[in-house]
C-alpha cells in the first residue's frame, strides 16, 4: 500500500456545545421493528375475476401489506385461484430470465408460498407435502412461471433438484415450468394473475385456514436484490441460492377463506367489505382482528360519495332490499339503484352510528347473472348519511 505519506490531518475548528443547545435537541425517537408473527388475510371464495389489470374485481379485498408501495391480494373460486398486486411500478418484472429453475435470481417477480394441507401442523420448522412456491415473471415479454414442490411422496431421487451453495443446500422434490398454465395480465404498476387450482392441489372451502405468503422479488435486470413479503420477515439475503429458495412455512401468515357468494336462501348479501367506495372522505371501517372483525363503512357526507358492487344474482326473480346501518344524527336521503331501477329511502337517528337498524328500501327484479348495485345519498346530502353495515337481497316468493 502506498501513499500514507500524504495522510495528514487537517483542522475544522471548534464546535462549543453548551447545556442549552443539548436541551433544545428534539427528543431521541425509538420506534420498534415489526416482530416476526403470523398475520391474517382474509381471501374470498367468489364465482370468478376478470383478469384484466384494472383490478376492478378487487374493491373490498382484503389487501396485504407489502412495503408501503406495494399491497397484494388472494381470492378464489371453485376452480381458480387469483392475485393482484399493487406495486406503482411498470418495470417491476424486469429479470434475466435462463433457466426457470433459478427464476428467483434473474430480478423482478411475483411470489406465492401456499400450504395446501390445512391438516398439516401450522407450526412446523420444515416445508411438508403440499407446501409450494408459485414464482410469476415475465422474460423478454412472456410470461414465465415456476412451480416449487418442497415434498412430493414418492419422488425419485434421480428426479429430486438440488440447489446449493458453499454454505448450505435444499432438495426439492418438483420444480416444474408452469408458464402455460398461468395468466399475467399487467397494467402500468398492478399485476394480476389466475391459475388453475388442479395445478397447486388445493381445494377451497368456505372457513377452512391455511399457511400462506405472498410478495415480490425486486431486481437490476440481471439480479435479484431484494425480497419482500407480506408475513415472512427472514427475507433479506440475496445472495445465497439455498436460503433464497427455501420455504419457510413457520415465517408464513394465515389465510382464511370466506366467501361473498349468496347465502343457502337464495339471499344476496352486499356488504362494506366488498364495496367500491367511490369519493372522497367515505372509507372503511373495521373493529376487531382475525375471526372476529367486522366491517362498516362511514364518514359518509360527501354527496357525491357511493358504494359500489358487481355481484352475482343466482337466480331471475324479484328481491326485497333490508338496509343495515346506524346514524347518530338526522336523516337524510338516499337512493338504491339495482338492475336499471332505483329506489329511495331516508334514514333516521337510531341512537348512535354503530347503533344497527334494519329497514325494508323496497324490491326490484333482476336477471341471473352479474349485476351492478350503487347505495349513494341524494345531491342535497348535509351531514352524515349513514355508517353501512349491509344490504341483503332476499328473493320474494
Amino acid at each position: 500500500v502506498t501513499g500514507w505519506d500524504s495522510v495528514k490531518r487537517r483542522d475544522f475548528g471548534r464546535v462549543n456545545l453548551t447545556q442549552s443547545a443539548l436541551a433544545a435537541l428534539p427528543r431521541t425517537k425509538t420506534i420498534a421493528a415489526r416482530q416476526q408473527g403470523r398475520q391474517r388475510l382474509k381471501v374470498t371464495l367468489r364465482n370468478g375475476n376478470a383478469v384484466d389489470g384494472q383490478l376492478n374485481d378487487w374493491a373490498g379485498a382484503d389487501w396485504a401489506t407489502i412495503d408501503a408501495s406495494t399491497s397484494a391480494a388472494v381470492a378464489l373460486s371453485n376452480e381458480t385461484l387469483f392475485a393482484a398486486w399493487k406495486t406503482g411500478n411498470p418495470d417491476l418484472l424486469s429479470n434475466a430470465g435462463g433457466n426457470a429453475n433459478f427464476l428467483f435470481k434473474g430480478g423482478g417477480a411475483l411470489d406465492l408460498m401456499i400450504g395446501t394441507d390445512r391438516a398439516a401442523d401450522n407450526n412446523r420448522n420444515q416445508p411438508v407435502a403440499g407446501d409450494l412456491r408459485l414464482l410469476i415473471t415475465r422474460v423478454k415479454s412472456q410470461p414465465r412461471a415456476t412451480l416449487y414442490r418442497a415434498v412430493v411422496p414418492g419422488t425419485p431421487e434421480a428426479k429430486k433438484v438440488l440447489f446449493e451453495s458453499p454454505v448450505g443446500r435444499v432438495l426439492f422434490d418438483e420444480v416444474r415450468d408452469v408458464s402455460s398454465h398461468v395468466k399475467l395480465v399487467q397494467q402500468g404498476g398492478n399485476y394480476e394473475i389466475s391459475v388453475p387450482l388442479q395445478l397447486l392441489g388445493l381445494k377451497p372451502e368456505p372457513g377452512a385456514q391455511l399457511l400462506g405468503d405472498i410478495g415480490v422479488l425486486r431486481g437490476d435486470g440481471a439480479q435479484t436484490i431484494q425480497r419482500l413479503y407480506w408475513n415472512n420477515l427472514n427475507t433479506a439475503i440475496v445472495s445465497d441460492i439455498p436460503s433464497e429458495a427455501r420455504l419457510q412455512p413457520v415465517n408464513w401468515g394465515l389465510w382464511r377463506i370466506t366467501s361473498d357468494a349468496p347465502v343457502n336462501d337464495g339471499s344476496v348479501a352486499l356488504r362494506p367489505e366488498a364495496a367500491r367506495l367511490v369519493g372522497d372522505s367515505i372509507r372503511l371501517k373495521k373493529t376487531g382482528e382475525g375471526e372476529d372483525a367486522e366491517y362498516s363503512v362511514g364518514f359518509w357526507d360527501n354527496p357525491n360519495a357511493s358504494l359500489q358492487w358487481q355481484v352475482e344474482v343466482p337466480k331471475a326473480g324479484k328481491y326485497r332490499a333490508d338496509l343495515t346501518y346506524g346514524n347518530g344524527a338526522g336523516g337524510s336521503d338516499f337512493t338504491f339503484a339495482a338492475g336499471g331501477q332505483t329506489l329511495g329511502g331516508k334514514t333516521v337517528n337510531t341512537g348512535g352510528w354503530d347503533k344497527w337498524k334494519t329497514v325494508e328500501v323496497g324490491a326490484v327484479t333482476l336477471p341471473a347473472g352479474r349485476s351492478t348495485f350503487v347505495l349513494s345519498p341524494t345531491p342535497q346530502l348535509v351531514g352524515g348519511l349513514m355508517d353501512f353495515k349491509l344490504l341483503k337481497l332476499v328473493p320474494v316468493p
